[in-house]
């Protein structure tokens, strides 16, 4: 795609799934295989550490390879909208407008029916974090987290991480933030990426 549009640089700007999506084209990166310039990653809540993932009940029910199938069959607006609430923060909750949105974006071609097969990512992340885990602190391309603290499934724990091996990297805690700092927090999300795009 980037080849196809003329992009010989880019800035990646990442999220949940999407830091493995980044994990892997640096590690293509610091292969020299990609076919573009990455200028620099911003990682917002994921599971960059896969230790340190901590899914959340509806994401192990639907792991398990007799249930996942049966349980994404039951999946309902409702459902979905009861367990994404779990990972907002307390003071950031969606509203029912959002969580229909959401619900749409995911339901639509019926995508909430394959939720088994998509959440399979956690397995790609054991797979293969080695690879990922190296590339992520060994790049050259700059790093910067836009780090909601309060998400369950990714939130400080992983920050932690982050400070202990990249001590160097530009680390934004968004204290009362949980999993989707984009979401929660976009205003401030907006002015960091302003700065780091900006350099």
């Amino acid at each position: 795609l980037w080849q196809k549009h003329g992009v010989a640089r880019t800035d990646l700007v990442v999220h949940d799934y999407g830091v493995s999506v980044a994990e892997e084209l640096l590690a293509r990166h610091a292969e020299g295989g990609l076919g573009v310039e990455i200028s620099s990653v911003t990682f917002l809540n994921g599971g960059i550490y896969p230790e340190l993932h901590r899914p959340q009940p509806s994401q192990v029910m639907l792991l398990d390879p007799e249930q996942g199938p049966k349980l994404a069959a039951l999946i309902t607006a409702e459902t979905f909208a009861m367990a994404l609430r779990a990972t907002y923060a307390p003071g950031h909750q969606p509203s029912a407008t959002e969580l229909a949105d959401q619900w749409e974006t995911v339901a639509r071609h019926d995508g909430h029916r394959i939720g088994h097969r998509l959440i399979q990512y956690i397995r790609d992340r054991e797979r293969h974090a080695e690879r990922w885990v190296r590339a992520l602190e060994t790049t050259s391309v700059p790093r910067h987290f836009l780090w909601g603290m309060l998400d369950p499934v990714s939130g400080a724990h992983m920050a932690v991480r982050v400070a202990e091996r990249l001590p160097d990297v530009d680390l934004v805690r968004l204290d009362d933030v949980g999993h989707w700092p984009q979401l929660e927090a976009s205003d401030v999300v907006a002015r960091h990426l302003e700065r780091i795009l900006a350099r």
